[in-house]
């Protein structure tokens, strides 16, 4: 019989469904957050041929705004305190931050959802420089997830 690895010790394969577009060519220019941008800016999401994505986005479109999984791609390594963009002088524990200095560089944006065409998804103030792995997509549901008074640090 074999013995199967504990959950902290397992290995995830993920396999990107596509990339965006974007106008940031490199880290440093890329807004924080998709809402701290001045000016509105578009991204395209182009998913990956031949895996039946068009059919998985048909009604995407009833949705307003939805939530991009990805990799933050530019990164290479990890930090357990960082110094938020936001929040001062202080050094803050990654996990209490959105960095990208993540041990597990896994990326999440709220974006406004402009139109879906294909395999193609416009998105409105992307905070992901160009050519970021997309991971996934899902729907934002606003009766299920607003939180308004909840503490934000």
């Amino acid at each position: 019989m074999s013995q199967l690895a504990s959950p902290s010790e397992s290995t995830l394969n993920l396999k990107p469904i596509g990339t965006i577009k974007t106008s940031y060519s490199t880290k440093y220019g890329t807004p924080c957050q998709p809402a701290s941008t001045k000016k509105s800016t578009t991204g395209i999401i182009s998913l990956n041929s031949h895996s039946n994505y068009e059919q998985g986005l048909e009604d995407l479109n009833s949705f307003e705004y939805i939530w991009i999984i990805f990799w933050f791609h530019k990164n290479v390594n990890w930090k357990s305190k960082v110094l938020p963009p936001y929040g001062g002088k202080t050094k803050r524990v990654v996990f209490a931050t959105r960095s990208p200095h993540r041990s597990n560089p896994v990326g999440l944006s709220l974006c406004k959802l402009v139109e879906v065409k294909g395999r193609k998804i416009i998105v409105e103030n992307p905070d992901m420089p160009d050519g970021t792995p997309i991971l996934d997509i899902k729907p934002y549901i606003s009766y299920a997830e607003p939180i308004p008074n909840a503490l934000s640090g």
